[in-house]
This record gives C-alpha cells, sequence and structure tokens, in this order.
C-alpha cells in the first residue's frame, strides 16, 4: 500500500526525473539561499589547484539552471560575470531559487 510523504527522501533529491544521479546538487542550489558559484577555471592555478562549482560556459550554463529550476517548480534569479572581472580569472554566477506560488494563493494574501 503507497505512504503519504511529508518530504522527498534524500535520495530522491538527487537524481533527475528519470532517476539518474544529478551532475549538479541542484536540491542544494535550489534550498531558496542565495550561492554564489565558480566556473571551473580553464587551466589550473598556481599549485595546480582546480575549483569550480560548473565547467560549461556560463551563458550555456545559465540556460542549464534556469531548465532544472523549471523542472523542479522553481522560479530562479541568475546573474553571472565574466571571469575577466576576477583576478584568478573565473566567471561567477549567483543563482536564487525560490518554490513557485499557486496563483490563487498570491491573490488573496
Amino acid at each position: 500500500m503507497s505512504q503519504i510523504l511529508t518530504d522527498k527522501p534524500t535520495w530522491a533529491k538527487t537524481v533527475d526525473p528519470l532517476g539518474r544521479p544529478c551532475k549538479y546538487p541542484w536540491h542544494k542550489w535550489f534550498d531558496g539561499q542565495t550561492h554564489l558559484l565558480v566556473r571551473q577555471p580553464k587551466r589550473p592555478l598556481s599549485g595546480g589547484y582546480t575549483y569550480g562549482d560548473y565547467e560549461t560556459e556560463s551563458r550555456f550554463f545559465r540556460h542549464t539552471v534556469i531548465r532544472a529550476a523549471e523542472k523542479r517548480n522553481k522560479n530562479v534569479e541568475v546573474i553571472w560575470r565574466n571571469g575577466h572581472n576576477f583576478e584568478d580569472g573565473c566567471d561567477r554566477m549567483i543563482v536564487t531559487a525560490q518554490d513557485i506560488t499557486p496563483l490563487d494563493t498570491q491573490l488573496y494574501t
């Protein structure tokens, strides 16, 4: 017999609609807080240090974020800056997501 869940289990938050593991931690990035994402550098920084939240060009990754939010019923704001503006040369992206409020509750609150 089926059960009624009050929240998704952790394992269900980390897979896509087809049950495949997500490449990015959308469940963390779409938690309602403002997240700063940094693009992985094209070449290793001093000491061979590499880091980054995403690899794709930021102008394309922005669309990936928007589509992922739509699939998860979220409104998302995405702002990005080119790496030329930063000492390490890595692009930056700010992501803020909120649950989509049903239209009828927006009208009467």
